[in-house]
C-alpha cells in the first residue's frame, strides 16, 4: 500500500489505545487470502500489506515491537517491499511460531484480544492457550474493524481512485457487451482495463439471464462468469469491485440486450428511487436505522420487499465490512466509505439490485461513481 508511515503510527497508536481501554495485553491478528472472511482487513490494516495466499499471523503488544509471521520467501520479499513492520519472520507454521514468540516474551499477557476467533484455526488456539496457560481470549475482531471504517485522508485519496477504476471496468463493459461474447471474455477485458489502471485484485461478479420464457431465467444472482454466450434479449447483472492498493470499491449496474421488460424497468426504477432515499439519509450522525428506513420505505410503497442482507455496507480492506441494516448499531461518521445497494424480491427466486459507493465528508457524501444508475442499453 502507498502510505505513509505516519499513518502506520496512527493506525497503531489507535489500536494500542483501544487496547488500554478494553484492558487487552496483547493481539494475535489472523491474515488470509480470502474474500469474505470476517475481519480479514484487520492483518492489513495492521502490516500495511494484503496476503496473496495461505495464512499469516501478527502480534502486537501492548508495549514492545510487533512482529509478523509470514509464510513463503515470495510473501516475504514482498512484505519487506510492500509492508511497514520492521520484524518479519519467514515461518511455515506461522500460529505455531507466533505461540513460541508469545512464549519467549517475558512477562505473559493476562488478556490477549484474537482477530478473528470465527476464523482461527483450532490447532493455533489450543496452542496460545499452551503458550501463555491463565491467559483470557477474547474476540478483538470489532475493535480494530471500529478504527477501520473511518478512513484516514490517505485511505480516501486510494478509495476515490479504486471508484475511478471501478468506472473504467463498467464503461469498458459498454464498449464490448453484445450477442455472442461470453461471460468470461467479459471479465478478462474488465479486468484487463482496471489491471492497467491500478488494480491489484477484485471481486467482479456477473448474473445474466433472459428477461421472460421457461428457461434460462434473469434472476439477478451474481456468480463468477461462465462461457455462456450473451444472446439478445438478456439482461446482464454487473458488480465491479476492482481493489486498488489493497482497497475495493462497488459498483453495480443493470445493463439489457436490447429494451428491457416493462417489469424490471419498473423494479430497476422502484430500487434506484428507494437508494436516492437513503443517499439523502446518509448525513453525519445519521444512525444506521436511519438511512435503512427510508429504502424500506420507499421499496414498500412500490410493493416490493428489501432482502434481509446487505443493503449498504462499509468497504475498504474488505468488500463488505459493518454491514448497515436497521439492527446495526452506529451512526454516520466523517470519513466513512459506504456503499449502498439495496436488494429487492422479486419473487419465484428472483431478485435484483443496484448501487455505488460514497465518501462520507464533513459537508455531505459524494458519489465516488461517474456511472448513471439506469438500465443501459446496448
Amino acid at each position: 500500500m502507498a502510505l505513509t508511515l505516519n499513518e502506520r503510527d496512527r493506525r497503531l497508536d489507535g489500536v494500542r489505545a483501544a487496547m488500554r481501554r478494553d484492558d487487552i495485553d496483547a493481539l494475535i491478528v489472523v491474515g488470509t487470502a480470502g474474500t469474505g472472511i470476517p475481519f480479514n482487513g484487520n492483518f492489513a490494516y495492521l502490516t500495511g500489506r494484503t496476503l496473496f495466499y495461505a495464512s499469516a499471523a501478527f502480534y502486537l503488544p501492548l508495549d514492545g515491537e510487533p512482529v509478523s509471521f509470514i509464510p513463503g520467501e515470495n510473501q516475504f520479499e514482498d512484505a519487506k517491499r510492500a509492508g511497514w513492520i520492521e520484524h518479519l519472520v519467514l515461518s511455515r507454521q506461522p500460529f505455531a511460531d507466533c505461540c513460541r514468540h508469545l512464549a519467549g516474551a517475558g512477562r505473559a499477557p493476562a488478556r490477549i484480544g484474537v482477530s478473528s476467533l470465527a476464523v482461527l484455526p483450532s490447532p493455533a488456539l489450543e496452542e496460545i492457550r499452551g503458550a501463555a496457560p491463565g491467559a483470557e481470549l477474547g474476540e478483538a475482531g470489532p475493535l480494530i474493524l471500529a478504527m477501520r471504517d473511518v478512513k484516514s485522508e490517505e485511505e480516501i485519496a486510494i478509495a476515490r481512485r479504486a471508484g475511478e477504476v471501478a468506472d473504467i471496468g463498467f464503461f469498458r463493459s459498454l464498449e464490448i457487451l453484445g450477442a455472442g461474447l461470453t461471460g468470461f471474455e467479459w471479465k478478462a477485458e474488465a479486468e484487463r482495463v482496471m489491471t492497467a489502471a491500478g488494480a491489484d485484485g477484485g471481486f467482479n461478479m456477473l448474473g445474466v439471464g433472459r428477461a421472460g420464457g421457461d428457461s434460462d431465467i434473469f434472476r439477478g444472482f451474481v456468480v463468477p462468469p461462465t462461457a455462456r454466450a450473451f444472446e439478445d434479449g438478456d439482461l446482464a447483472l454487473l458488480e465491479i469491485s476492482p481493489r486498488v492498493e489493497g482497497y475495493y470499491s462497488q459498483i453495480v449496474r443493470l445493463v439489457s440486450l436490447g429494451a428491457p421488460e416493462a417489469d424490471i424497468a419498473a423494479a430497476h426504477a422502484a430500487c434506484v428511487a428507494a437508494k436516492q432515499k437513503g443517499i439523502a439519509a446518509l448525513r453525519l450522525g445519521a444512525r444506521f436505522d436511519e438511512v435503512m428506513a427510508p429504502i424500506e420505505r420507499g421499496l414498500a410503497a412500490a410493493g416490493l420487499g428489501a432482502k434481509s442482507v446487505a443493503t449498504a455496507h462499509t468497504i475498504g480492506l474488505d468488500l463488505s465490512e459493518t454491514v448497515i441494516n436497521p439492527r446495526t448499531p452506529g451512526e454516520i461518521a466523517a470519513g466513512m466509505v459506504v456503499t449502498v445497494h439495496p436488494m429487492i424480491e422479486l419473487g419465484e427466486w428472483r431478485q435484483l439490485f443496484t448501487g455505488e459507493t460514497y465518501a462520507v465528508g464533513d459537508s455531505g457524501c459524494v458519489c465516488l461513481n461517474r456511472s448513471e444508475d439506469r438500465i443501459y442499453v446496448v
